[in-house]
């Protein structure tokens, strides 16, 4: 891995994703884990080996890998992005057991207040939620939606399930109607969307660091710039008006962090911030 992170550093990268199937169980099987590789990133970059990576992030971990070593690690990373994603799929105990996640509702909940507690309020927990599997009632369901505003989730993916052939959960008794499983799933998104916006908003009038990932327009004339925060927050904004032919600098490019203070949350996409550089 630090090889590959020298290489990365060495072409110019400024972000990078630790991800993988159980990313969580990291190493385990030689006696080590993810919170001594987060350690090993950090020193690589405190001594300069892998200085041009700004920002480590996270992909998707299992909520009980977050332990206190983990937790601990990446409060001291100077890179670490506050963003984590830790899939709920669920809310209601009886079908996070039939779905064997290894967790309950309220050890979900309480890994999220841990995280806030060591990484600081402004963490971004985004998730994944999977509705209408075999035996979810409208109980169950709620259940759901409950704990996604009690966890202050962000960003969520929702999925309505679906059969696969050969599986244990197309054996399963209480199987939900497509049209009851679509409706949920679009409950649960616009409650996603409400959480995402609600998080969004605490950034309006904030000065945050964006790392451009997209720059449209013209040779001559005003310059769309988007990329995202540490926190994972698309954050867009437009450009002075600029010609190519006489800007010192040229323009704006990818793989570059801006200064960009917040004037906004945008009306057209929930999440989305509007600013202008600084």
């Amino acid at each position: 891995v630090l090889a590959e992170l020298r290489r990365l550093s060495e072409a110019g990268c400024r972000e990078v994703v630790l991800t993988g199937i159980h990313l969580g169980a990291y190493g385990r099987e030689r006696g080590a884990n993810l919170a001594g590789l987060v350690r090993a990133l950090s020193g690589a970059y405190e001594s300069g080996e892998i200085r041009g990576i700004e920002r480590l992030r996270m992909g998707s971990l299992e909520p009980f890998s977050l332990d206190e070593s983990l937790l601990d690690a990446l409060a001291d990373c100077p890179v670490f992005c506050p963003h984590l994603h830790l899939p709920l799929q669920s809310g209601d105990d009886e079908i996070l057991a039939l779905m064997r996640r290894g967790y309950a509702g309220d050890e979900f909940a309480r890994v999220c207040d841990a995280a806030r507690a060591r990484l600081g309020d402004d963490l971004h927990v985004s998730s994944d939620v999977l509705v209408g599997f075999p035996g979810e009632d409208d109980g169950a369901f709620h259940n759901t939606l409950a704990l996604m505003r009690r966890a202050a989730l962000g960003r969520v993916h929702v999925f309505p399930f679906s059969e696969r052939r050969g599986t244990l959960a197309e054996r399963l008794p209480g199987r939900v109607e497509p049209k009851v499983r679509a409706e949920r799933a679009a409950e649960a998104a616009a409650l996603g969307r409400e959480l995402l916006g609600k998080y969004a908003a605490r950034f309006v009038g904030r000065e945050l660091e964006v790392l451009t990932e997209t720059v449209h327009g013209t040779p001559v004339g005003r310059l769309r710039v988007w990329g995202h925060t540490s926190h994972f927050l698309e954050v867009e904004w437009d450009e002075v008006e600029w010609d190519a032919r006489d800007a010192a600098d040229g323009a704006p490019s990818p793989n570059e962090l801006v200064r960009v203070r917040v004037l906004s949350e945008s009306d057209e996409a929930e999440g989305r911030l509007e600013g202008c550089p600084i």
